[in-house]
Parts: C-alpha cells; structure tokens; sequence
C-alpha cells in the first residue's frame, strides 16, 4: 500500500494555542478529545480533525476555520472560483448550483462552531425538564417553517434552554441537515452573521462576491440550504425585522427565537410563543447547590435567603453560586460566611461576574464571559424614556414579586402609557386586569440606577406610612448602612475561579478582616 500523503503542518492551531498559553492536555479536555496526542497530530500535520472537532475547536478558540487553518476550499469551489462569473443578475438556480441535488434525509449534517460550548448548566439546566420537553415537542413537528420562541426576564435562561435542546442528540438527530446559530443582540451585525452562514453552506466565493444587498444574500442562503432539514437559532433578538431577515431556510426548516422583548416573541410564533419563568425555591435552592454545596448545606437559611433576594433567577444565582464556590473550595466555615454576610449587599450582587460563555457574547461567534446582573440589565434599561425610567424607579419602591400592585394605588405618578411602555421592554409583568408585578433583582437596579446616575433626589423624611410613593422612590430601598458611601458607579467586579480582575474603579470596598488580603482572590483592598 502507498504511504498516505502527510497534509502540511498547522502552525496556526498550535501558534493560537501557544499564545493563549494553554497546553495540549487542557485543549483535548475542553473539546472531548480523550487523547492530547491526538492535539499534537493535528498541529503537525499527522491528521486532520473531523468535521465534528473542527467545530468544537473553532467554538473554543472563538475563531474561524480559515483563522484556524482548519478551512479546505472544497475542490469544485475552486474550480468555480477560477472561472470568470457570468453578467446579469444572480438567479436562485444558479446560486445553488454549487450542491449537488440531495435525497430528503440524506443532507450533510452541519454543526455551527458560533455555538456557544456546551456547560454542565447548559445541556441539564435544573428545572426546566417540562419546558424542554414541550419545546423539542414543537421543533420536531413536521410543518412548514416551524417556529418557536422563547420570552422572559434578562438572566432567566432563555439562552441556556435554546443551548440543551441545540446538543440534545435527539433533536440534532431529527435536524439531520445541521444547526445554524446567529445571535442577534441589541446591536446586531447582520451582514458578518449572514457571511458566516454562507462560508458554513459552502456558497463559492465568487457567488458571495456578487451579493450586494442583505435580500440577495438571503436569497443566496435559502437556495444554498433548499430542502435540508435544519434548525436555526436566533438568539437575544431585539426586532422581530431583524429576525425575519434570518429566517432564511427552507420549508423542511424550523427555527427557534429567544427574545427578552414579549411583542417580539408573539410577532415571530404566535401561539408557540414560551414564557420562561423564574425558578421556583427549590429548584433555585438545587441550582445554587450545584456550585455552593457547602453554603446551602451549613447554612440553608442564609442559602434561602438569598434564592428569595434574587426571586429565582437563574443567571443570579449562577453568579452567587461562583461567587460562593470561589470562596469555599478550600471548606473553611469562616470564609463563607463572611462572603454570605457580603451578599446581603444587592450592590455587590448586581456587579458580581462569571465566567460562562452563554450569556452575553460581544460578537456573535465570540466565547465572552457573562456580564453582571447590573451590565445585562443595563442594556434594557438605557433603551427606557426618561419617563419610564422614573417610573421604574417609584414602582422599585413598592414590594416587590411576589406581591402586586395595582394602578390605583400609584396615585396618577405612572401613566397608563407608562406602565405599558415597561411591560413591553419586559422589565414589567402583569398579573391580572390593572395589576402588575416587578421582579426584585429589577428593582434593586432600578434603585441603584437612580442612585447612581444622579437623578433628581430632593431632600426626602425618613420612609413613613405618610410618604408619597415618589419619595419613598427617589430614597430607594437603601438605609443609610447599606448605601455604599464611596459608590460611583456599577463597575463590575470580575470572578474568574480563584483569580481576581482588578476594577477600573474601586466601586466597592469589601475586605474580610478575619484573614489577610492575599489569601482572599475576591477581597478588594481600600
């Protein structure tokens, strides 16, 4: 038998990994590769990675497979690319002519590497085993583009849930012609998303090169996908517009929205439109003891304090949960509660930061770490008038979820137009005719937001039964313990593991005086 022919060496692979500092052995554990060897294999040249790995690697390393030198220009594609393009409009046929027909059932199954990595959190989120199953109940119907979309509160898990039932084997079964993700956010670039897609359908360049407009490209797509069936992901979508324009599968095609905008939810799937609530007390108490056992099993009631502080939000609690696990990995009794007592503080739970890649990436094929509570929600927030922001801030005075309240009772100071201003940017729920609710973790940020930016705060008297609401809210909840004094804005506070970040700015100034400042990696020094 001829000796195989040895492919040239990867020196990007191995360069991005060496820059990055890591070694053979973490990269295989990251991806699933039970061998490091196997790493050094790839990097000489020895072998290439499957088209599963190439994902995986292009998922980690948050670049392309052309960054990664992992990218083979299909043989067919070149020759295309080496012939002059014809004049004229590009025509749907013509588009597609770079794939071979297909028998239905047969398509190339495509794993897109913008797929944020899968987490332990992400692929068994706790409760939400009825809403997974009624979601994947829907996907895999068979109807002419199915769709599906998820709503709720910033941090409540959207993201996570549309990740399970993406790896789940089941449903990457059913979409044998692949998964395609495309994250909008609040200030989407459409035309890079639309060229990712385009480079995983294997449209030649010279076709892309022809595509001046986002219809043609959406055009481009749609024949370049044709008959597979696919399910595509669009995720934080902000404008039912722009998520229209990335709907651009075929009718075998089915595609799954999350959305913190209900409007928008309603616009893209109507009757299949999911509300993703909080988790209820014991399933939020199962999630923060999946990172802080040691807190939830020493001290339940600090532990059951806190699931209430943050009404049940998922991203919250992970967060805490972090937090606690950082400071209680080495099972000293005196560290956690320490870093309990810390909590109580809403201040420091709003600017506390993680390190999962499921939340908010900056770019839509980037791995980041999520932003705190206070960042997430600062995105809804600043897109508020002025007017709802105030409002925000007098309904921040009022008990909080579970208790309502109804628009008689705020005395005309938030209008109607108001209220359902905040309903629709999601930060405001509603619970029956005329009553509302607002989520605690919202008000907490609301209160700070106030504080913070230096809205109009004139003098107040200490909150008694004759304070109007407006007083009561331009006070905020804080007492005069608990309002950081040196306080200048919400500059997060970045945990990663065991390591510290320094902030920009000493925004908060918390030190357990109990042990000495190194042997803390959380405490910020005064």
């Amino acid at each position: 038998m001829s000796k195989a022919r040895k492919m040239p060496a990867n020196d990007r692979l191995r360069s991005e990994r060496l820059r990055r500092g890591w070694s053979r052995e973490y990269v295989a554990a990251q991806i699933g590769v039970a061998d490091p060897k196997t790493i050094g294999r790839w990097e000489r040249g020895d072998a290439i990675p499957s088209a599963y790995f190439r994902q995986k690697l292009c998922s980690f390393f948050g670049l392309s497979a052309q960054e990664l030198g992992l990218y083979q220009e299909p043989a067919h594609a070149t020759a295309s690319a080496s012939e002059p393009p014809a004049g004229g409009p590009i025509r749907a046929q013509e588009e597609s002519s770079h794939e071979s027909p297909k028998q239905p059932g047969s398509d190339k199954n495509l794993f897109d590497p913008a797929m944020p990595l899968a987490t332990p959190e992400s692929l068994s989120p706790i409760g939400r085993d009825r809403i997974l199953s009624q979601l994947k109940s829907q996907l895999m119907q068979e109807r002419s583009s199915n769709t599906v979309a998820l709503y709720g509160l910033p941090g409540v898990g959207k993201t996570t849930l549309a990740l399970a039932l993406a790896y789940d084997p089941e449903v990457q079964a059913h979409f044998n012609g692949g998964i395609l993700w495309g994250r909008l956010g609040s200030e989407p670039d459409l035309p890079a998303l639309l060229r990712h897609w385009a480079a995983l359908l294997e449209i030649p360049p010279h076709i892309q090169l022809r595509l001046e407009s986002l219809e043609s490209w959406v055009q481009a797509l749609r024949a370049a996908i044709q008959h597979r069936r696919m399910l595509l992901v669009i995720d934080d979508a902000w404008s039912y517009a722009e998520a229209l324009l990335l709907m651009v599968g075929g009718p075998r095609c089915a595609y799954l929205l999350t959305t913190r905008l209900p409007v928008v939810a309603l616009h893209f799937a109507n009757e299949r439109a999911f509300h993703v609530p909080e988790l209820e007390q014991e399933q939020a108490l199962a999630l923060l003891e999946r990172f802080a056992p040691l807190a939830t099993r020493l001290e339940p009631e600090a532990s059951r304090a806190l699931v209430q502080a943050v009404g049940g939000l998922p991203l919250a609690l992970t967060l805490i949960g972090r937090y606690l696990q950082a400071q209680t990995y080495c099972g000293q009794l005196r560290r956690l509660r320490a870093a309990l007592e810390r909590l109580q503080n809403p201040q420091l739970r709003l600017s506390l930061e993680g390190c999962d890649a499921t939340v908010e990436p900056h770019h839509y094929h980037a791995q980041a770490a999520p932003p705190s509570l206070a960042t997430v929600l600062a995105i809804s927030y600043r897109r508020l008038s002025r007017e709802a922001r105030q409002a925000l801030t007098c309904l921040a005075a009022l008990p909080p979820k579970p208790q309502a309240f109804h628009e008689t009772s705020l005395s005309n100071q938030v209008s109607a137009q108001t209220l359902d201003e905040l309903l629709d940017a999601g930060l405001l729920e509603s619970v029956g005719p005329g009553s509302y609710t607002l989520h605690p973790v919202i008000a907490e940020y609301a209160r700070s937001a106030s504080y913070l930016q230096d809205l109009p705060q004139p003098g107040v008297r200490s909150g008694t039964a004759s304070a109007t609401l407006a007083e009561r809210s331009r006070a905020g909840s804080f007492s005069s313990s608990e309002r950081p004094a040196r306080c200048t804005d919400l500059t997060p506070m970045v945990y990663h593991g065991g390591e510290r970040s320094q902030p920009s700015l000493p925004a908060f100034h918390y030190q357990d005086h109990q042990q000495p400042a190194h042997a803390n990696p959380l405490a910020l020094s005064p």
